[in-house]
């Protein structure tokens, strides 16, 4: 399984988050057009596999985007609250990889304009975690 198939199943395993999300959960791009708020998206925006002089060291430090989008900032926060809660500091197994340490490294928030029509903005909060794990193939 995949780090990204195991964010999905270990964010769905919290009943902080599903309490306010259900399995609303998507990757980047992947939210249907039509969706029920709040819901949440992730994507991995970069990548680290680390070195030592003997060759890779068999751990890598992704860093995932997680935007929790809702129609008030108040609801993006508490989703993004319950995620943090859930995610900083978490050492254990998000499915089938094993993390050695998960960390927040930045969060913000902004609006986005409607883009339907409407009056309604969409308040999105972004948290930024750095996710150390053992990789099972080293890289070359």
């Amino acid at each position: 399984m995949t780090l990204n198939a195991s964010l999905y199943s270990f964010l769905t395993a919290q009943s902080p988050v599903t309490d306010l999300v259900s399995t609303r959960i998507y990757p980047a791009g992947e939210a249907p057009k039509t969706i029920t708020y709040p819901y949440v998206t992730y994507q991995r925006i970069s990548n680290r596999h680390e070195r030592h002089t003997q060759g890779g060291a068999a751990l890598a430090a992704p860093r995932y985007e997680i935007n929790c989008w809702a129609q008030s900032n108040l609801d993006a926060e508490a989703v993004a609250d319950a995620i943090r809660e859930a995610m900083n500091d978490f050492r254990g197994a998000f499915g089938s990889v094993q993390s050695r340490g998960c960390f927040l490294e930045s969060d913000d928030s902004d609006i986005e304009p409607p883009d339907d029509g409407s009056h309604v903005s969409k308040h999105v909060t972004r948290l930024d975690f750095t996710i150390w794990h053992t990789e099972t193939a080293t890289p070359v």
